[in-house]
């Protein structure tokens, strides 16, 4: 259990944790400083029987916030330390402030210095101490100086870490940089707090935002050396890989490869404090505290307040933080910010979505998505995004922002309520999440929409995919209709070809004067044989003007009747068999033929035998290889032409 202690500078802490643990903290820090040892910075109570308690005390002030927001993923419980004689002072209201921000929730209260006041002076400091808490919280009054009150708040907090159960480690290795140094014979060393899942020696992790990779050599964790450290520890890394010191930083992460993306905006939730002495206007500049990092921000309100363009003090907006440099944060994760000066703390909140839009962040669908992220489980949120709200969900994204293994998504999406209610599909790589019945409308919408379609259109082949998605299917999520219309090919209700689609049972028809016309045309074309004809030459031969010729050919080509071989010519599937088998009997005899040989060959004319073989070029019957032709599919003329 990690016990973070708070109150104003001199009332007691380090002689507290020193009558705890036995450990002086104040020398830990100095030795931090002088880089003397791998000391983790937390003082540790441990006994035979007794659970281990780590206790984070910070040497003052000044370091109180860059301490507690570096350690608050593995914060159990808050101790608020006050002096009887002088009660609380404004620094203990704003380290509460801080805590309540960053979401500790656990409190105890030790009032110290009580050999200086009388009993009763005691307890109006604990009645005074109460009411800042929201709830009430067990008080011990201790002297630091002989030890009194000490054991019985030690047993408490024994009792408090068996009552605790083995922390999560779900998700991703996360760790977030507070100091590196370099130790004789060792190497280099990180330390930080595990914010989640765990690693173990011998992996590799990511260093951001310089991007390279570091192997973990030896691990240290509670000030033991171990095989593996999980989330909610404190630890030391000796990390090896192409890095020196100076390029690792405070706030610098170690992450998993799968969580190391990182972002310049985040989404989140802000609650500004009531006591502030002004609000926050759009885009005001702050100073961002997230895990051991701090950076330049601009706060964008999402939503507009109340009172205008501004965020009064007390108020809370979801917000997005454009930061001026790349950090790396997951959805849960607790910020606070501080006004530009760094002299006034403003606020705090959590993370929601950790890559957020540059574009389209106030609008409603992307409003419900925020608000949905804050349901607290991600079994919550995807009820209320699939369910509730009917949208289609990027399970990808979502696994990115929560931080979450595959087989921990799984189980979310294999949970009773969700796996009857909703259909998984993939577009590409990435795989999504839909409601059931959002699935099965969008097929039947498109299947009735291209069905009318047809019949308004009998003549047409099919649609093109872009004209049916922005005509026929306008309602639709672009990566839902991607998969309906390939699920429906793979049923058979559609058929796509040459980038139409249409029904499967769909049959071109023509108007009865095209159907006569046809005939004529055909008839035409067919005393020609393999000698196809061009427009100019039909239109002699049957007495109709070029543009008529045109029409009825351009609409048989669309029904299969033809096949369009250049600008002015067209010809007959199984005029084409015979001449691919042409091609065929060529290539046997000479593998590599030019178009002089196959116009030879078959006794064609130059420029027919040249867009013949440009057309077999481009079905992949034929292949150009400098000035020849070589066949590579010598079956599909079978497959490609009517008989």
């Amino acid at each position: 259990m990690i016990v973070a202690t708070a109150g104003h500078v001199d009332h007691g802490k380090t002689s507290l944790i020193k009558q705890l643990t036995g450990v002086d903290t104040d020398r830990l820090e100095e030795e931090k400083r002088r880089g003397l040892s791998i000391n983790l910075g937390f003082a540790y109570s441990r006994g035979i029987e007794e659970p281990t308690i780590g206790f984070i005390d910070v040497p003052g002030h000044n370091r109180f916030i860059n301490t507690m927001i570096a350690g608050v993923s593995g914060i159990d419980l808050g101790m608020l330390v006050v002096a009887a004689d002088d009660g609380p002072m404004p620094q203990t209201i704003e380290h509460l402030d801080i805590m309540h921000l960053l979401g500790v929730s656990d409190y105890v209260v030790v009032i110290t210095k009580i050999d200086r006041v009388e009993p009763g002076q005691v307890a109006k400091v604990s009645d005074t101490v109460q009411a800042l808490l929201a709830d009430a919280c067990p008080v011990f009054a201790v002297n630091a100086l002989d030890g009194s009150g000490v054991a019985e708040l030690k047993q408490f907090l024994c009792g408090r870490a068996e009552q605790r159960g083995p922390r999560s480690d779900a998700g991703y290795f996360r760790l977030s940089i507070d100091r590196s140094f370099v130790l004789k014979g060792i190497g280099l060393v990180v330390t930080g707090t595990a914010i989640s899942g765990k690693v173990s020696v011998g992996d590799s992790l990511k260093l951001l935002p310089l991007g390279k990779l570091l192997r973990v050599r030896t691990i240290y964790a509670q000030d033991e050396a171990v095989e593996i450290c999980k989330a909610g520890q404190r630890c030391a890394l000796n990390v090896v890989g192409d890095v020196s010191k100076e390029q690792v930083n405070r706030g610098d992460n170690l992450l998993d490869e799968k969580v190391a993306i990182p972002t310049a905006r985040f989404d989140a939730r802000l609650h500004l404090l009531p006591n502030l002495p002004f609000g926050l206007k759009h885009l005001s500049p702050v100073k961002l505290y997230i895990g051991a990092d701090r950076k330049r921000a601009r706060l964008f309100l999402l939503q507009k307040p109340a009172s205008g363009n501004r965020l009064n003090p007390g108020e809370n907006s979801l917000v997005q933080l454009i930061t001026d440099e790349e950090l790396a944060c997951c959805s849960g994760d607790r910020f606070l910010l501080r006004d530009d000066s760094e002299s006034v703390t403003l606020g705090g909140g959590i993370v929601l979505d950790a890559h957020a839009p540059r574009t389209a962040k106030t609008s409603f669908s992307r409003l419900t998505y925020l608000a949905a992220m804050e349901s607290g489980t991600v079994g919550a949120m995807l009820q209320t995004l699939l369910i509730d709200h009917q949208q289609v969900v990027d399970l990808s994204r979502i696994k990115q922002s929560w931080n979450l293994r595959n087989d921990e998504l799984n189980r979310v999406l294999h949970e009773p309520a969700l796996a009857e209610a909703i259909r998984l599909f993939d577009v590409g790589k990435t795989e999504f999440a839909v409601a059931r019945n959002v699935w099965n409308s969008a097929g039947q919408i498109l299947s009735k929409n291209l069905s009318d379609w047809h019949k308004e259109k009998p003549e047409e082949t099919g649609i093109g995919l872009n004209e049916l998605e922005s005509r026929l299917a306008p309602g639709l999520e672009p990566v839902l209709f991607k998969a309906v219309v390939v699920v429906q090919q793979e049923r058979g209700v559609f058929k796509i070809s040459n980038g139409l689609v249409s029904a499967s049972d769909h049959q071109v028809v023509m108007a009865d004067e095209a159907e006569r016309q046809w005939a004529s045309i055909e008839r035409a074309m067919t005393k020609y044989g393999t000698s196809i004809p061009m427009l100019s030459n039909l239109q002699r031969d049957i007495a109709f003007d070029e543009d008529s010729v045109k029409r009825v050919l351009q609409a048989a080509a669309r029904s299969g009747k033809v096949i369009r071989l250049a600008e002015r010519r067209f010809a007959l599937p199984s005029v084409l068999r015979v001449l691919a088998e042409s091609v065929s009997e060529l290539a046997c005899k000479t593998p590599r033929f030019s178009i002089v040989e196959f116009k030879n060959h078959a006794g064609l004319g130059r420029n027919l035998a040249m867009e013949l073989l440009e057309y077999f070029d481009t079905i992949r019957f034929t292949k150009r290889a400098g000035d020849k032709r070589l066949v590579i599919d010598a079956e599909l003329p079978a497959r490609f032409f009517d008989a």
